[in-house]
């Protein structure tokens, strides 16, 4: 687990360590890599790695969680935000593809390490504290709404992991229209084969 206090000394002792721990990735296996070797490229204090996480692991759990806050704080804050009709919905979609066009940094380390996982729980963390606002028509205490947190989760992680592995060529037109798509030939065989 991580225990980042809010300030700046903290803030920046922690963006030193996950820039060790990425260029340490880069070099070798990261099953390999140590606490000393993270301290060395750092510049930062064995203890102040401890009083900030709990082992390496926790450093790219950090990044991932401040991504995904990020992600969901920028689009709260976009112009207009509340008073989207139905039609705008997928707007939502096209700020997620847009945000990790830009971000992709956490999301191809966490492939490398074969830790998409960590990723996910990010995700459900931030849709679980936006759940008013990402499907207000749902019970956000219902088992429903946890199936629809994982499978938003799940389909956004699909997608993200599919296109970098690609080397990221498709725009995110393309991505829409595959989604949208997918969606179409989905319902038509959920609702043959599940309601027939």
């Amino acid at each position: 687990m991580y225990h980042i206090k809010p300030d700046k000394r903290c803030g920046k002792s922690c963006a030193l360590i996950y820039q060790a721990l990425i260029a340490l990735i880069a070099e070798k296996p990261f099953d390999s890599i140590t606490i000393t070797d993270i301290q060395e490229k750092s510049t930062v204090g064995r203890a102040t790695f401890y009083r900030n996480f709990d082992n390496i692991i926790d450093v790219l759990i950090m990044k991932s969680d401040e991504e995904c806050r990020q992600m969901a704080e920028g689009y709260l804050k976009m112009p207009g935000f509340g008073n989207r009709n139905k039609d705008e919905e997928f707007g939502i979609v096209v700020y997620f593809f847009r945000y990790w066009q830009h971000n992709t940094e956490i999301v191809e380390t966490l492939l490398k390490i074969n830790r998409i996982d960590i990723l996910y729980n990010s995700l459900i963390g931030i849709y679980e504290s936006l759940a008013d606002t990402i499907f207000p028509e749902v019970d956000t205490g219902s088992d429903d709404y946890k199936y629809l947190v994982a499978m938003k989760a799940s389909i956004g992680i699909g997608f993200l992991t599919r296109w970098i592995s690609e080397g990221k060529t498709k725009t995110i037109e393309d991505l829409l229209k595959i989604l949208h798509n997918g969606f179409q030939t989905a319902s038509k065989y959920l609702l043959n084969n599940i309601y027939p």
